[in-house]
């Protein structure tokens, strides 16, 4: 299918009433350059409204970390070899989650998140399973917080899928547009040799 009847079929207007969008293949690049922008900025304002709830979030993670860390071990009932062992899980799983929180704060295309969340679980569940032994409803706080953070990213793909198509789409187009005007510039380029070996 040409280029020009992919990008028809997909941004065709959506009332009957209303034309179908004109599109002139010489001005292809023009068009792209004007979709791409009215996607990026309606993806923008929501990637905004994310962001500032992740970060809300990761303030959290980060306090309840900190609780965490101050928890007094060696008071609870146990023996000391428990005590050590939930010492030293305690510690690497705070390093864990600071790492995973340095890796949130990064200003990242949407999706990355649930791929940081399951690396994170994935290296740290050493950590996590002996920080258990002793420690009970901090863990369960930190890994609340996480998967809220987890479920900010799935609604965000949820409500924005249909754009994010639309982008992808445009992406693709560009692609394609550029390796087509690349082979025509080649072409070009032969024809001129052809015609400088006829002189």
């Amino acid at each position: 299918m040409k280029i020009i009847n992919i990008i028809k079929s997909f941004f065709k207007q959506k009332t009957a009433e209303e034309k179908e969008e004109e599109i002139d293949i010489k001005n292809l690049e023009s068009w792209f350059n004007l979709k791409n922008n009215e996607i990026e900025n309606l993806l923008k304002k929501e990637k905004e409204i994310i962001r500032n709830e992740i970060n809300k979030l990761i303030n959290k993670l980060q306090e309840e970390t900190n609780v965490l860390s101050q928890i007094n071990i060696h008071e609870k009932k146990s023996e000391q070899r428990i005590k050590d062992i939930t010492e030293l899980g305690r510690k690497d799983y705070i390093s864990a989650i600071n790492k995973l929180i340095e890796s949130l704060k990064e200003d990242k295309e949407i999706p990355f998140i649930a791929k940081e969340i399951d690396s994170f679980a994935q290296y740290s569940a050493k950590s996590h399973f002996k920080t258990t032994i002793l420690i009970g409803k901090e863990i369960e706080a930190i890994q609340k917080t996480i998967t809220a953070i987890r479920k900010l990213e799935t609604d965000f793909l949820k409500n924005n899928k249909e754009i994010i198509e639309k982008r992808e789409i445009i992406r693709n187009l560009v692609e394609k547009n550029e390796r087509k005007n690349k082979k025509e510039k080649q072409k070009e380029d032969v024809l001129k040799e052809i015609e400088k070996a006829k002189d």
